[in-house]
């Protein structure tokens, strides 16, 4: 287990190397190609869009609306050590649950936890940091060996709303190995 903490943990800092391109923008896409996998959307939530950026680790889904300052960024990454493994966060015994969260902590002061279930009974983790002058937090989860993190951003402090609404993103999509 903490082997499999590590590799996530390494996973999830790449998050900072420099992009390389942008795709063309997807504004109320069904299908869009990335790598080895197909995103497929129900639906993207009204007034907002999605444009795809390409990373040196891998694209970047970003979700942004004119009326609202909150940024959904999805990144999701195939792994071969989870194939088709999915988050199960009532099968965590308490230690494997500790070391999960401290993974997931790094680059938060004061990290709260939250477990939901997307609208498909995919199991995630919402971390939102409670330091006052925070505006970020992630959901994150694996499915069918696939780390799916997505970042909540905004202006000014995150709500339930806004994570809400991530939970919905999140919800609506679909990876499809190709």
């Amino acid at each position: 287990m903490k082997k499999l903490i590590a590799l996530l943990l390494a996973l999830l800092m790449l998050g900072s190397v420099a992009f390389a391109e942008t795709t063309e923008d997807a504004a109320n896409y069904e299908e869009q190609d990335v790598l080895d996998y197909t995103i497929a959307m129900d639906a993207i939530p009204e007034g907002y869009t999605m444009t795809l950026v390409e990373y040196e680790f891998g694209p970047v889904a970003i979700f942004t609306s004119d009326a609202s300052d909150v940024q959904y960024e999805v990144n999701v990454v195939y792994s071969e050590l989870f194939d088709g493994y999915t988050m199960d966060l009532e099968a965590l015994t308490e230690d494997e649950e500790a070391e999960m969260r401290e993974m997931l902590s790094a680059g938060y002061s004061m990290p709260s936890f939250t477990f939901d279930k997307t609208s498909h009974g995919t199991d995630v983790i919402i971390i939102d940091e409670q330091d006052a002058d925070s505006d970020y937090g992630e959901i994150f989860s694996i499915y069918e060996g696939y780390m799916i993190t997505m970042v909540v951003m905004k202006n000014d402090t995150l709500t339930d709303e806004d994570y809400a609404l991530g939970l919905q993103i999140l919800s609506d999509m679909w990876f499809v190995a190709k």
